[in-house]
């Protein structure tokens, strides 16, 4: 019917204009008489005609009454606010009206119609000073109105066939709706109505059907007891001399004053509703008022109560009450479906909030110095949301139910913790809690999700998860005594916290495969995160100023990743356990000790971006069997730029520059050096200790010391350039070093320098050194190699049964070749314009032959050793003799010599 209505309004209007006004403009249209002919509404010259449409603007307009004397809608958006003194009628719409609408306004004060087929429809009427709306024609349909606070009735109509549908009409003073006229229809509408003047219709055939009917009844501190006695609600009642029948739903209105002994039963769905202060008192013997399992859907509003309250009632609501000094619970809840919302609670022996029951709600009370907890909840699905708790003897809140929803509280001073939360599928959000003398946050359940967080200045932790497969996500967590965000529960994922100046550790893990991502853990007293269980993901984290570490990692197979981490009071990073990953590290910089310290097995260390200017090593790495790989720069660091005592670690892609002591510095067994480069280091470029160390692909330049400068046996380097040292280009002690493929050039002292027996050198360019290779040990060999432009000695050989073989040794400042070591062989070389002797040995037992030795600038081969083997050389245009033996028992035979200036041999 209200479809068919709607239409026919609308064909009514099928040809009208549609104008539009605002608070100033309305009034060229609407005048002290009606609707003018003509008018002007900002836009120009206009004639009204029947069914024209005005469309009211936004905003509050003042001192109105609107005569509607033709047909004509009018229109609001529900922004438009009519208001008068109350002496007349907002709106009147006279006789002549007919077929006219009004929708949509905000009336304060009356509406009258007097002309038949109107419609009103989603107005608001509020607080007129007789009837809401009167109506005294008839077709009128009223619909989707709020009609409420009338002096007299709601709804009070004359007229017949009026339609009054899914209106609410609440507290207006004599009826919700009074009807005197025939045919009304009187449907769907919700009435609050003191007493029984819910509907008062008085004509014939009226139809009245599904509407809701709130009464409402008032009681003072002498007459309640008529009605609220020592078993519950009494089933009749007198009131003010009539009698009344209880209904469920009813409304009993207490009005102000001071309620002694008070002992409410209620038994029966019912809602009792303070008006002004109600203060009610008891002795404490027993709850003041105690709603009962019969007592469903029961309300309980607006009270001061002195005691307690108890509910066993499903689908109650307690709201805007002050419970105050209750000797037991504040609210003691074993219904399901209640709320317990806006109120005030303090001084509770026990809890202020108890619930027992299932699926309740706890909102934005405001509770105070309770003897327990503030809120205490072991049912499940219960909600509690937005209450500030304060200054309780044990928790803020403490929830042992499951899928509990704990979001947007203020815990704050409480003797225990903030918020305990020990049930499965527990969600925590967005809650503050500060200064609890445990934990700011502590859940025991599994699968916990605590997001949007914050917790400050707890005497234990910020927040602490016990339980498996928790969620913490966006939270704040600082100044906390000991760590910011502690979890010793399974499979965590702890991502986008944020954990400054706790006592202990920004993030705190103990547990096992656990995920965390995202941290800003900064200005904490011990580590920014301590991670010591096993399988633990680290990364995207952002560790600044902690007084011990950035990171602390204990765990077995942690993997540490995408992190910044700097100007920690001990490392950036510090990890012992085994199998550790570390990589993708931004900055590891400027840390009172190691950027990065490994000392597990295992370890797997790369793409470290940056590891620098902190004041011991880079990368210090201790443990067995660890790769640093693929991309590593370490520079500026107080001591070097790699340090590694692990046996058989594996250094790849390294670049170390500028380090106070070494580039990079091995001490273990095995290690592999490979893709190295290792700059303008105070010390050496690579120093090691270790043997069976293999250094290969070094670039090792501009150091203060030696380029590579190692002291264990059987190191191998290979395809590496040296150059540009302050010292030397190799320098090695050990036994048995080999060397292959090396350029080493412009070092000051030695190109290679080795001391340990059967050194060799294979198949390398050395120049610009003071000395190509200074070798010292026995058995060595130098072979297949280029040496040449050296400021002294090609090959400065001193061990015994050394060999040089098959090098091209030219053009260095002093002697091609220098041997002194006994029984040493040099053959197969081409030495030539070398500055003084092409061969100069000192060796007994030395055999010289098959070497190619022209254009030296002393002679081509000297030789000053007993028992010499000279022979098959070919000695050409040397510019002291070709061949000079002076030993004894020397033997020189075979040699080919022409063109040497002094002559070809001399014996």
């Amino acid at each position: 019917m209200i479809m068919a209505l709607a239409l026919f309004a609308m064909a009514s209007t099928a040809s009208a204009a549609n104008y539009t006004v605002n608070n100033t403009t309305y009034m060229n249209v609407f005048n002290s008489t009606g609707i003018a002919d003509t008018f002007n509404s900002g836009d120009g010259d206009h004639t009204f005609q029947d069914g024209d449409i005005f469309t009211f603007l936004d905003g509050i307009y003042e001192n109105v009454v609107i005569i509607l004397d033709k047909t004509v809608n009018i229109i609001s958006s529900s922004g438009a606010f009519l208001t008068n003194n109350g002496t007349f009628d907002v709106i009147q719409i006279l006789n002549t009206s007919l077929y006219s609408n009004v929708t949509g306004f905000n009336i304060n004060g009356s509406l009258n119609v007097s002309a038949d087929n109107v419609t009103l429809n989603n107005n608001s009427i509020n607080a007129s000073t007789h009837d809401g709306i009167v109506i005294n024609s008839n077709n009128v349909t009223v619909f989707n109105n709020k009609i409420k606070n009338s002096n007299l009735s709601g709804i009070n109509t004359a007229g017949n066939n009026t339609n009054i549908i899914n209106n609410t009409l609440v507290y207006n003073q004599q009826y919700g709706v009074r009807s005197t006229g025939n045919n009304t229809t009187i449907t769907g509408n919700t009435i609050y109505a003191y007493n029984d003047h819910g509907i008062n219709s008085t004509g014939a055939d009226a139809i009245i059907n599904n509407n809701h009917i709130f009464r409402n009844f008032l009681v003072d501190n002498t007459t309640y007891t008529s009605i609220f006695n020592s078993t519950g609600i009494a089933d009749t009642f007198n009131l003010n001399g009539t009698d009344y029948t209880f209904q469920d739903g009813d409304i009993f209105t207490f009005l102000e004053g001071i309620y002694e002994n008070v002992t409410i039963i209620l038994n029966k769905p019912v809602a009792i509703i303070a008006n002004g202060s109600v203060n009610l008192t008891s002795n404490g013997t027993s709850d003041i008022i105690h709603v009962l399992n019969t007592a469903n859907n029961t309300n309980i509003s607006g009270f001061n109560i002195n005691g307690s309250l108890s509910v066993d009632g499903n689908n109650s609501i307690i709201d805007n009450n002050t419970i105050v000094t209750s000797p037991r619970d504040g609210i003691l809840i074993s219904a399901s479906n209640v709320t317990i919302s806006h109120n005030s609670i303090k001084n509770s022996t026990l809890s202020a909030v108890k619930s027992t029951g299932d699926n309740n709600t706890i909102n934005n009370n405001v509770i105070n110095y309770s003897g327990q907890d503030g809120v205490s909840s072991s049912g499940d699905n219960n909600t509690i949301n937005n209450n500030v708790i304060n200054y309780s003897g044990q928790n803020g809140i403490r929830s042992s139910g499951n899928n509990s929803k704990i979001n947007s509280n203020q815990v704050n001073y409480n003797t225990n913790h903030g918020i305990s939360s020990s049930g499965n599928n527990a969600s925590l959000y967005n809650n503050s809690a500060i200064s609890n003398s445990k934990s700011g946050i502590y859940s025991n359940g599994s699968q916990a999700n605590m997001s949007s967080n914050s917790a400050y200045f707890n005497h234990e932790h910020g927040v602490y998860s016990k339980g498996t497969n928790a969620t913490i996500s966006g939270t704040t967590a600082s100044y906390n005594d000991m760590n910011g965000i502690y979890s010793t529960g399974n499979n965590a994922k702890i991502s986008t916290a944020y954990t400054y100046f706790n006592g202990h550790s920004g993030v705190n893990i103990t547990s096992i495969g656990n995920s965390i991502t995202s941290i800003t853990a900064n200005n904490n007293t011990k580590n920014g995160i301590y991670e010591s269980g096993s399988s633990n993901y680290i990364s995207g984290c952002t560790l600044w100023g902690n007084k011990l570490n950035g990171v602390y990692s204990t765990g077995t197979n942690a993997q540490l990743s995408s992190m910044d981490v700097q100007f920690n009071g001990n490392n950036g990073i510090f990890s012992t356990g085994n199998n550790a990953t570390i990589s993708f590290i931004y900055n590891a910089t400027h840390n009172k000790q190691n950027g990065i310290l490994s000392s597990g097995k295992y370890a797997n260390i790369y793409y470290i971006q940056n590891a620098s200017n902190n004041a011991q090593n880079g990368i210090a790495s201790l443990g067995d069997y660890t790769y640093i790989w693929l991309y590593v720069l370490a520079q500026n660091n107080g001591q070097n730029g790699i340090y590694s005592s692990g046996s058989q670690t594996n250094l790849t892609n390294i670049y170390s520059m500028y380090n106070k002591q070494n580039g990079i510095y091995t001490t273990g067994y095995k290690a592999l050096l490979s893709g190295v480069m290792s700059y303008g280091n105070t010390f050496h470029g690579v120093y090691s200790t270790g043997y069976n160390t293999r250094l290969i692909s070094i670039q090792s330049q501009y150091n203060k010391k030696n380029g590579i400068y190692t002291t264990g046996s059987i190191v191998e380097i290979f395809n590496s350039v040296i150059s540009n040292n302050n010292l030397n280009g190799v320098y090695s002690t050990g036994y048995k070093p080999y060397f292959q493929n090396l350029t080493v050039y412009s070092n000051k002292l030695n190109g290679i320098i080795f001391y340990g027996s059967q050194g060799f050198v294979y198949n390398s360019t050395i120049y610009k050194n003071m000395n190509g290779v200074y070798s010292k040990g026995s058995k060595a060999i130098v072979y297949m190699s280029k040496i040449y432009s050296n400021a002294k000695y090609g090959v400065y050989s001193l061990g015994a049964s050394s060999k040089i073989v098959k090098n091209n040794i030219y053009s260095n400042k002093g002697n091609g070749v220098y041997s002194a070591g006994s029984s040493s062989q040099i053959y197969y070389n081409k030495i030539n314009s070398n500055y003084k002797n092409g061969i100069y040995s000192k060796s007994k037992y030395v055999l010289i032959a098959d070497n190619t030795v022209s254009y030296n600038k002393n002679n081509g081969i000297y030789s000053t050793g007993i028992k010499a083997k000279i022979g098959r050389n070919i000695v050409k245009k040397n510019k002291y003799y070709g061949i000079y033996s002076k030993g004894r028992g020397s033997v020189v035979v075979k040699n080919k010599a022409s063109g040497n200036k002094k002559g070809n041999i001399r014996k």
